[in-house]
């Protein structure tokens, strides 16, 4: 789970209760300090000034400026508002001051393509998860999906470009993070939307959630083939056959073993958060989370057999890939927990297959397995 200063600060306001004078002078602090370093966004008619209008203002301004507006904006509102508008959905009184202030500050109060990289794709799940809530409540128009659909695309393209400025700066592991979680959160919503379709009644939200479900398979297939590519390169550096091969076999060992910790890590954080959630789930959505988890401590155990064979790079795959399926667990659990909605019935690419020699979920006991003990057996993945 990514942290968001954010919503630190919704938490941490929500908490604390100021008393008349400490809001009055509160209050005139900030307008002196507005006062002097006033904000003056171009693009922006006063004489017809609207809250919709906010977002735009918001990219002509600088950093400090932004931190200025957004201090000032949340003291006149007050932060219980600004933290119930947070989870309004369209046709909301508060989804204007969501759509128009919050998320175009956060974007503004990242400092670096790291931090906009994530806040644009929680913003681009947040479209997702609006249009899941309201087909459910049967309330998805047209007019809603259409614009969730070019927003979700919005800041789908902008986390892109900012995981790509990650890369140039050679920080690869945050870029290669970023990425495995991205791609596992679009197919677990892609699924989510594909079998919300299946079971919708009208024709018209039917099609409708068929399209949207369809647009989100693109784009995860689109980070998955930039993913593809990397791997390749791997897989030809580690079998180059040249003179000074020892430098980038040791290079490419230590990445492999960093991404084994970030898989382990991986699992315990998804077992974690489908245990707490355990009782809003149903039986059926509990088996095809259980059947995923597995497959992901499969595809770990068979990454540990060829780290310790010295096959490095189909070893940092085989991480690769049991971080993209157990997150793809954590959050098929998470939207399935808040839709309170039947759950999908066992995916046909499991049905046959047989349960995986390992672990159940969640295990009883820790325990440790030697090499020569983990199976070496691969249960039929799925689609990648």
């Amino acid at each position: 789970m990514t942290h968001d200063p954010l919503d630190a600060f919704f938490r941490q306001a929500r908490e604390e209760h100021l008393t008349q004078e400490e809001k009055s002078s509160m209050r005139h602090l900030l307008s002196r300090h507005a006062q002097l370093n006033p904000i003056q966004p171009r693009g922006i008619n006063r004489n017809t000034f609207s809250i919709s209008r906010i977002g735009e203002g918001m990219k002509n301004l600088s950093l400090a400026q932004s931190v200025s507006f957004a201090l000032l904006f949340f003291t006149l509102i007050g932060a219980s508002t600004t933290y119930a508008a947070k989870d309004s959905l369209p046709g909301m009184a508060l989804y204007r001051i969501k759509r128009s202030v919050i998320e175009p500050v956060r974007v503004a109060l990242a400092a670096s393509p790291l931090e906009r990289a994530k806040i644009h794709i929680a913003l681009a799940e947040s479209r997702l998860s609006e249009v899941e809530q309201l087909a459910v409540k049967g309330a998805l128009t047209p007019e809603i999906r259409d614009d969730a659909e070019r927003n979700f695309k919005k800041h789908t393209q902008n986390a892109k470009v900012n995981v790509a400025k990650i890369g140039e700066k050679e920080d690869t592991t945050s870029a290669t993070e970023i990425g495995l979680n991205f791609e596992a959160t679009l197919k677990a919503h892609g699924r989510v939307l594909a079998k919300l379709g299946e079971e919708s009644q009208p024709a018209d939200l039917k099609e409708a959630l068929t399209a949207i479900s369809a647009q989100v398979a693109n784009e995860g297939e689109a980070i998955a083939g930039a993913r593809m590519t990397d791997e390749l390169q791997l897989y030809s550096s580690d079998s180059d056959d040249r003179p000074a091969i020892q430098e980038p076999i040791s290079k490419t060992k230590l990445s492999t073993e960093k991404a084994m910790y970030a898989a382990e890590k991986k699992e315990k954080e998804a077992q974690q958060f489908i245990t707490e959630i355990k009782g809003s789930l149903t039986d059926s959505t509990y088996a095809d989370v259980l059947a995923r988890m597995n497959l992901a401590r499969s595809a770990m155990a068979q990454g540990k057999l060829k780290l310790s064979s010295g096959m490095f790079a189909e070893a940092f795959v085989d991480f690769q890939k049991s971080i993209r399926i157990a997150e793809e667990a954590r959050v098929s659990a998470g939207i399935w927990s808040r839709l309170q909605f039947t759950p999908p019935p066992r995916p046909p690419e499991l049905e046959d297959m047989k349960p995986p020699a390992i672990l159940p979920f969640p295990p009883k006991e820790t325990s440790t397995t030697s090499p020569a003990e983990t199976p070496t057996t691969t249960p039929t993945d799925l689609p990648l």
